[in-house]
């Protein structure tokens, strides 16, 4: 499936940045990004916190994003409504 996508100039300059860092295609980049927001959407749902851990340092920084929030939300509202029999 091919489709145009607008980005900010923030936005842009991370794609050009992440393309740099791992020497992948625009494409590649965009669909790696995908299949990482679906794990972390998925975890998400299932309660669990997605975050950057430095054991050495016994640091734990978890990410908070808008996304990851109603993944959240979405998963808790299902589990309180009953199933219709």
């Amino acid at each position: 499936m091919a489709f145009n996508l607008v980005l900010s100039d923030q936005h842009e300059h991370l794609l050009g940045h992440l393309m740099e860092m791992s020497g992948l295609s625009k494409k590649d980049v965009i669909q790696d990004s995908l299949t990482l927001m679906g794990w972390a959407m998925a975890e998400s749902a299932k309660g669990n916190s997605i975050a950057a851990v430095d054991e050495a340092r016994s640091v734990f920084r978890e990410i908070q994003t808008a996304i990851l929030a109603r993944a959240r939300l979405a998963a808790d509202r299902k589990k309180r409504v009953p199933a219709h029999a």
